[in-house]
């Protein structure tokens, strides 16, 4: 309950400062449901894109199809109305089917699709028929990991092509194998996928939560059901205002292109989740141009702040669309955790535009450590990997935006009444970004969570020099960290002989290869593909391009006019003149930009 004074500060607030659209999060007390959903998926052969078969499985009884038509035909009935189709990463393959044959068939003439967008994934696309509606989703964006690992959690096997297979063996099995021997392993596929759901979706609602869509969807259900005690009163406007205080997390090279010996890979145990085990900023409850004299005050400040030269600097800076850590004089918006921060690493604070000051809220604490200990106590794989998932989930989904991108097929009359010649991508297809309300999103819960999270890795950098890169939560070092299971505690994830870091999400440790984003395919249970990725990235490291071979994403092939499922190869290189996060020299050592230096490249 708030306190009279706390009361008092608000309606002083509202009496002065325009809030904008005041909401709430509320505490969802409705019914849950047991989903009603199916895992399909389809198969076809890689180059040609012919599809073979397409199965889907309902919990009791697997169907096949060999064409895309026949599967909609059965399956988008009226007796299905409502249920949700699962494909695993369907959303930037499987849904190509579907969506083109919804557009080119004039049987489906009168059907409205909408699609929503993560980036290049449709992950979910709603299919709508008068009364009748069946809705599309990837369950990558439910269940993060390969279905070949998710098998094995809930005890199946995933078969089919050995995944040590190189590419062409792989296009010539879906080609050449028998259907019988084909459909089996459709079969398995749509089994394994539905099994999945299905535990995740019991092991959510043994906890108090409901499955919805997608992962982050399903934590801040479980979230707002078991452990949100109050509602929580926010601002659209302090939204806005406080996106830019909502930064990334801290990825860096620090030692480039150079052979290191003997380093030491550390983990910090569950990041996030430990951050959320700090009071949280809950509801405003002042608002003025100081600082609190005593720490541990929860606040964001509009700040002109000053980072002193050194090694590593404790501040984040936005700009041209990437996260640098400077050094120099500017003005931002900070949250308390970076601001004491500075102060304490030896910064200044010239001048205080604004703060607003929140009251500590204590419930995503209660969350993150009641998720933790039920992790660390189960012995069932199914529930430790949906305790897991759900804890590092939740955090995000407060700064998720209000600004959705959308592709209609087939617009609604109500669609096409704001639609217009600019949203029309080819006939009878639109693009549009519309807003819609996000009653749970409030950014300096994420805000202050990412900024915790920072700090605790920038405490360990703090303890040696003798650091060569970090991301996220982990980082490599010569030094010996002590460790222990607890949240925020350090865990030694790997012993490294010989260790080589190029730039963020691109490095070697020993013989594993990282490439975020270059798709070298590295697998340390399989010899070949762990020799393969190894030849691209020291191709990569000699200047030399990798190509590889992916399927052209949904919104590139629209904006050519374009619904049919296309795959095209991407040549990808290592820039060496590239704009790095700090400033590199001949013999690998590093330092931070100047803010002076970011602004004339033009980096604002």
């Amino acid at each position: 309950m708030s306190t009279p004074l706390i009361m008092l500060a608000r309606n002083q607030i509202r009496g002065v400062q325009p809030f904008g659209r005041i909401v709430a999060i509320e505490i969802l007390t409705t019914r849950r449901q047991i989903r009603r959903f199916k895992a399909y998926d389809m198969e076809w052969i890689p180059g040609t894109l012919v599809i073979r078969i397409v199965g889907c499985y309902d919990g009791s009884r697997y169907r096949s199809y060999t064409s895309v038509g026949d599967f909609l035909a059965a399956e988008l009935t009226s007796s299905n109305r409502g249920t949700w189709y699962y494909a695993h990463a369907g959303g930037l393959a499987d849904v190509q089917f579907v969506l083109d044959h919804l557009v080119q068939n004039p049987r489906y003439a009168g059907w409205n699709v909408r699609a929503s967008f993560s980036g290049s994934s449709a992950i979910i696309v709603r299919v709508t028929y008068g009364k009748n509606s069946w809705i599309f989703v990837d369950s990558f964006w439910l269940l993060r990991d390969k279905l070949a690992k998710i098998a094995v959690m809930i005890g199946m096997e995933k078969g089919g092509p050995d995944e040590d297979w190189t590419e062409e063996e792989t296009a010539e099995w879906y080609a050449s194998v028998p259907f019988d021997e084909l459909r089996r392993y459709n079969a398995n596929d749509c089994v394994i996928l539905y099994n999945a759901i299905r535990a995740f979706e019991t092991a959510l609602l043994s906890l108090g939560g409901q499955l919805q869509m997608t992962l982050a969807s399903s934590s801040m259900q479980l979230f707002r059901r078991k452990y949100l005690t109050r509602a929580i009163e926010t601002s659209s406007m302090l939204n806005d205002k406080l996106k830019e205080a909502y930064c990334a997390s801290r990825v860096e090279v620090f030692v480039r292109m150079k052979e290191i010996e003997n380093a030491l890979y550390y983990d910090i145990n569950s990041s996030f989740p430990f951050a959320m085990t700090y009071p949280c900023p809950g509801e405003v409850i002042g608002v003025d141009r100081g600082l609190p004299v005593f720490e541990g005050r929860i606040y964001f400040s509009d700040v002109t702040i000053e980072v002193p030269d050194c090694y590593l600097t404790p501040t984040p800076y936005r700009g041209g669309g990437r996260l640098f850590f400077p050094f120099g004089r500017w003005r931002a918006w900070l949250s308390s955790t970076d601001i004491e921060l500075l102060i304490h690493e030896g910064g200044k604070i010239h001048k205080v535009w604004q703060t607003y000051h929140f009251e500590p809220f204590h419930d995503l604490a209660n969350f993150a450590r009641d998720l933790y200990a039920k992790r660390k106590s189960t012995t069932d794989p199914v529930e430790d990997y949906t305790y897991k998932i759900v804890l590092n989930s939740t955090y995000g989904k407060f700064a998720e935006s209000a600004n959705k991108s959308m592709i209609h097929v087939h617009p609604t009359a109500n669609a096409l009444q704001r639609l217009t010649w600019d949203n029309l991508l080819f006939p009878g297809v639109y693009e549009e970004t519309i807003t819609v309300p996000v009653p749970h999103a409030w950014i300096p819960i994420a805000a202050h969570i990412t900024a915790i999270a920072r700090a605790s890795l920038y405490e360990y950098l703090g303890m040696t020099r003798r650091f060569h890169y970090c991301d996220t939560d982990g980082f490599s070092t010569l030094d010996r960290f002590p460790t222990g299971p607890g949240l925020g505690e350090l865990k030694l994830e790997r012993e490294v002989k010989s260790a080589l870091f190029v730039q963020p999400k691109l490095y070697r440790l020993d013989d594993k290869v990282k490439a975020k984003g270059f798709s070298l395919g590295w697998d340390e249970k399989k010899p070949k593909k762990k020799a393969h990725a190894i030849e691209l990235f020291e191709t990569l490291l000699a200047g030399g391009d990798i190509t590889v071979r992916r399927m052209v994403r949904i919104k590139e092939n629209l904006a050519k006019g374009l619904t049919k499922p296309r795959e095209k190869m991407i040549t990808k290189r290592v820039h060496a003149d590239g704009f790095t996060k700090r400033f590199h020299g001949k013999d690998g050592v590093s330092r931070p930009w100047s803010i002076e230096e970011l602004r004339k490249r033009g980096i604002k």
